[in-house]
């Protein structure tokens, strides 16, 4: 099955290359796109992230993509969970209120149509 996964975060750094080599390091080997700095503050850089994936069945999907983002943050609030009436298989967001390093985080796994 195909699914598509979207991803938009918040980085905390004063200086953009930092921001930009700290985003990479959460999201190795992912497609991540600086946005430009978020409307809170200069030090607040926004990225995002698209990328197809194709695994068996939406519980594979489910648990591997949620195993993939405990590496980046450990306290997600789930929004959406699998359910066959609805297109997304799985979307969580996260805050670090400490705000070192990535401050926000959201994303979405849905089912290509």
């Amino acid at each position: 099955m195909d699914f598509m996964l979207n991803v938009t975060f918040l980085v905390n750094s004063k200086r953009r290359d930092k921001a930009i080599a700290h985003a990479e390091r959460l999201f190795p080997g992912m497609p991540v796109r600086l946005l430009g700095n978020y409307e809170i503050g200069p030090s607040q850089w926004e990225f995002s992230v698209e990328r197809e994936y194709d695994f068996a069945d939406e519980k594979t999907a489910f648990w591997e993509i949620l195993s993939s983002f405990s590496d980046v943050g450990c306290q997600w609030r789930l929004t959406v969970c699998p359910n066959l009436k609805y297109e997304t298989v799985v979307a969580a967001t996260a805050e670090d209120h400490a705000a070192t390093g990535m401050t926000w985080c959201d994303f979405k796994l849905s089912r290509k149509v």
